[in-house]
């Protein structure tokens, strides 16, 4: 009598560990008899394991919803990095202790910074602009978000003088990349609109 309530419980057991994955219900199970001595622990671990496939099934849901999130995230970043990277004009980006932390290539072209150097990087390091670096600076301690325009002139390599209109931005944010206390300018070449002003003024 012993050896065949084992077996049967054995055999509970063993097909209730099988079909725990595939939602098995009780009426798939071998029975067990009432007075069966195993009865009660037989029920308890039924449903401490129906419990743990439940817990399984919902993170299994929430690990798919996540890297679809994930994916999806991936997905936009690609496309803001190419938007970037296609922009005309020179755009710098700095955090909360004015660092760089962002230039599309027209930017690293402009002044000469190299896109392979580790992060952080100084800003007043890197460009040899000390009106930018300071539009950016005071942008950034601003109390208030808003933007800032000055006109800046920077001169090349041979002496030629550019001018550009820049344009700064704050970035504020518990959940911006740029740091949360952060700028933003963008140069536009006016050098067409600076010299057609001297010919007039000629």
């Amino acid at each position: 009598r012993v050896c065949r309530e084992h077996r049967m419980a054995q055999r509970y057991f063993e097909a209730l560990c099988q079909g725990i994955g595939r939602s098995t219900d009780r009426a798939s199970l071998p029975p067990t008899p009432t007075a069966h001595p195993w009865r009660r622990v037989a029920e308890q671990v039924e449903t401490a394991l129906r419990e743990l496939q439940q817990q399984i099934d919902q993170n299994e849901q929430r690990r798919a919803t996540l890297e679809l999130r994930c994916r999806r995230a991936v997905a936009e970043t690609e496309q803001i990095r190419q938007i970037f990277s296609g922009l005309a004009d020179p755009v710098l980006a700095v955090d909360q202790y004015d660092e760089l932390v962002l230039a599309n290539p027209s930017a690293e072209q402009l002044f000469g910074i190299p896109s392979q150097r580790p992060e952080p990087r100084a800003l007043d390091h890197l460009v040899r602009c000390e009106k930018l670096v300071q539009l950016l600076s005071a942008t950034r301690q601003h109390k208030t978000a808003g933007h800032r325009t000055d006109e800046i002139e920077m001169t090349d390599d041979v002496g030629r003088s550019h001018w550009y209109r820049a344009t700064a931005v704050k970035l504020s944010g518990g959940d911006d990349p740029i740091g949360g206390e952060g700028a933003v300018v963008t140069l536009r070449d006016i050098g067409d609109q600076k010299s057609l002003q001297k010919r007039n003024a000629e």
